[in-house]
């Protein structure tokens, strides 16, 4: 009823938004952004999924395109269905990234800004940064520099007092991010392989 036929395969987005949290916004994106990185999975023929709730932006819905996050068909259960049964997930810092891959699902973390506190979630899992400059130089930071200042490790928006501006990801940073998941990903979905699995009792699970 989605628009998802019963052979579709499919990755979810989930990109935290608002300032529910003031001091806490270091891990927010703006969805359009992820509109190009959408098109490249309906490109290669899968459904791209935008996950979330009512009071996300809404994102306009077309061929191969749902925005799940305003469906009256959402519910918990299925976040969960769409978690486990993903070719994979590109999600933000934020509570769904931590979820697909406990189903051995890969994850494509996006606009990391706490660069410092995220091991791989599961098999061929990847993440992308977001851009730290130094204030007064206008410099980019590299990876070790911002690990060795404090913003590696910090969730908060304050990071002025750091001496540092942060920068999102481009649309075209993004787009590259999920053609290289492509690249990495496993071939099938976390749930398809348990459905092969056998327990350790010999019962199909």
């Amino acid at each position: 009823k989605m628009g998802v036929k019963d052979d579709d395969w499919y990755v979810c987005f989930h990109v935290r938004e608002g300032d529910h949290r003031l001091t806490y916004r270091g891990p927010n994106a703006d969805v359009a952004t992820y509109g190009a990185a959408m098109a490249e999975v309906v490109r290669r023929g899968g459904v791209a999924i935008r996950m979330g709730d009512t009071d996300m932006t809404p994102i306009r819905e077309e061929t191969g395109i749902v925005d799940y996050a305003h469906s009256v068909r959402r519910a918990d259960w299925m976040d969960v269905f769409l978690w486990a049964t993903c070719k994979f997930f590109v999600g933000t810092g934020s509570g769904p990234i931590h979820v697909p891959g406990t189903f051995g699902v890969p994850v494509l973390m996006t606009n990391t800004s706490a660069i410092g506190m995220f091991p791989s979630y599961s098999e061929n899992s990847m993440m992308i940064t977001k851009h730290f400059h130094d204030s007064t130089t206008k410099r980019e930071l590299s990876l070790a520099e911002a690990l060795e200042r404090r913003v590696g490790w910090n969730w908060s928006a304050d990071f002025s007092r750091q001496g540092v501006e942060m920068r999102d990801n481009t649309a075209q940073e993004l787009r590259d991010a999920v053609v290289d998941m492509f690249a990495h990903a496993q071939s099938s979905t976390a749930a398809q392989r348990a459905l092969d699995d056998v327990d350790g009792d010999g019962v199909d699970l």
